[in-house]
């Protein structure tokens, strides 16, 4: 409810062009789609969409089991499964990602991060994840699953290539999100009034 309130609030200012949410588990999604009176973009979304322009079957890496989940179920639902080759976890406990970003990420230049014990298992989790759906799933693309791992996405880069999966693209769900909002203010667009009704829909289908 908060997510929405605050969806609703933003939209009416007029002081914005568009809407990048920041959640990986994409709250709110059809219901801001409905309030939103300017385009809005999702994480997850965005990130399968771009995933399914540069190649056929993608690969999601999450930090946990439940996310995993959640995000097969979205993906589903944002009718790109067949493109899906898998959601794969991470070793690290759900909290361990965020934990060490707030502890270590945020505090230390980008070259020194790898020199940190906790932050090197993390990279080498996310990388060994990605080589597994890669490997076994045949995945040709690798989207990280949430804020954390794409603040490191410069060092997992760095760790595929010298692993040999140079080829393999990474997409991050935050960066997709912004392109994604960018390309609908500059083409004039945003979501669909009968794909996502309310009671205000004024051209509504003959038939339902």
């Amino acid at each position: 409810p908060g997510f929405l309130k605050r969806v609703r609030e933003v939209s009416e200012t007029g002081k914005y062009d568009a809407i990048v949410t920041s959640g990986a588990i994409e709250p709110g999604f059809f219901a801001g789609r409905m309030i939103s009176r300017i385009p809005i973009a999702f994480c997850v979304h965005s990130a399968i969409h771009v995933a399914s322009l540069i190649g056929d079957r993608f690969s999601i890496v999450q930090a946990h089991d439940p996310g995993a989940l959640m995000v097969r179920h979205f993906v589903e639902r944002y009718g790109l499964g067949r493109k899906l080759a898998s959601v794969r976890c991470i070793s690290n406990s759900s909290a361990a990602p965020a934990q060490f970003i707030r502890r270590y990420g945020l505090q230390h230049q980008k070259h020194e991060r790898t020199g940190i014990l906790e932050i090197k298992a993390l990279i080498d989790n996310v990388v060994d994840a990605a080589v597994t759906a890669i490997e076994e799933d045949r995945a040709d693309s690798i989207i990280l699953g949430g804020p954390y791992f794409e603040l490191l996405e410069d060092e997992i880069r760095q760790t595929l290539d010298e692993a040999g999966y140079a080829e393999i693209q990474l997409v991050c769900e935050l960066a997709s999100a912004v392109e994604m909002a960018k390309a609908m203010v500059n083409m004039g667009l945003k979501q669909a009034a009968r794909a996502y009704p309310s009671a205000a829909l004024k051209a509504k289908p003959r038939f339902r």
